[in-house]
């Protein structure tokens, strides 16, 4: 039961990183790098679940 919380919690930790790889954002990196550094505290977590659903400019997205 214990490794069940633990897979979702980092299932739910790494929420903004699969958002902004499935939509292919360019800053991707910067995306993973703020959540994993500061993803443990609700601001931190909160910038980059924000910064991965914000809409993307149609010149900036990778194809």
């Amino acid at each position: 039961m214990i490794i069940l919380k633990i897979l979702v919690a980092i299932l739910v930790y790494n929420i903004p990183i699969m958002i902004a790889f499935a939509r292919r954002h360019p800053d991707i990196l910067r995306i993973m790098i703020v959540n994993i550094l500061f993803g443990w505290t609700v601001l931190g977590y909160g910038i980059s679940f924000l910064w991965a659903i914000w809409p993307i400019a149609k010149e900036k997205r990778i194809a």
